[in-house]
């Protein structure tokens, strides 16, 4: 049964895989890599990173699977129930597929040349998954008291800020294109590049995780009288 310690080293771990192959990728990244202006998958696709891209694809698939863990903890320490299963379920749904999403980018040079919106497809059902996830656990847990109330309304607040920044770009702003390290040069507001939201959306997803794994839940003080009866 997975322990507290078990989810915490797996979290921190995963932050070391994240960083660690992000930097390394970038070091290697063709005239230097613009964290800002330049979306996650450049930074792992042998197309646009052919020397570092493994790296950062790596540390996707690896990352992820550290993860897992806190999903286990998360089912051991909050009381059984819909909300439970529906939202852990998608954090897991969201994991494999942020594992599948790395290891497309290891193997394949270019997957949507072969099969067009693979990739895109890929990552974003998985950031769609892990979002699900998070904010049925934020507003199932805001409503029956399983962590501090302030705690899990700035959680889901940021967390849909960065949503809503996502989805608005992505539907709307694509005249700007994915992928240039002229942006800046251009003078385009970071609030407009997808990237910097992107980015944004992984380093928040991380934290909550990061939140879940060392936040200590309040009702192990003071237990909810539906977590006493078993109903969730």
């Amino acid at each position: 049964m997975t322990s507290p310690v078990t989810a915490r080293v797996a979290h921190l771990l995963a932050t070391l895989s994240f960083a660690g192959g992000g930097w390394l990728a970038a070091r290697h990244y063709p005239g230097g890599f613009d964290w800002v202006y330049m979306v996650m998958s450049a930074l792992a696709s042998h197309k646009h990173n052919p020397d570092g891209g493994l790296w950062f694809a790596g540390a996707v698939a690896v990352g992820m699977a550290l993860l897992w863990p806190v999903t286990r903890w998360l089912k051991r320490v909050l009381p059984p129930g819909r909300v439970v299963a529906i939202g852990v379920g998608a954090l897991q749904v969201g994991l494999v597929l942020g594992v599948l999403t790395g290891l497309e980018r290891a193997l394949f040079f270019h997957l949507s040349d072969l099969f067009p919106k693979s990739h895109e497809t890929l990552a974003l059902a998985s950031f769609t998954a892990l979002y699900l996830g998070m904010w049925t656990l934020g507003i199932g847990g805001l409503r029956r008291g399983w962590y501090a109330r302030w705690q899990l309304i700035t959680l889901i607040a940021l967390l849909f800020a960065i949503g809503a920044a996502q989805l608005w770009l992505w539907l709307g702003q694509r005249e700007l294109g994915w992928v240039g390290r002229d942006w800046r040069a251009m003078g385009i507001p970071l609030w407009r590049s997808f990237a910097f939201w992107q980015w944004t959306a992984s380093a928040a997803l991380l934290g909550v995780f990061g939140y879940f794994a060392w936040a200590k839940p309040a009702m192990q003080q003071h237990p909810p009288k539906q977590w006493k009866s078993g109903i969730a």
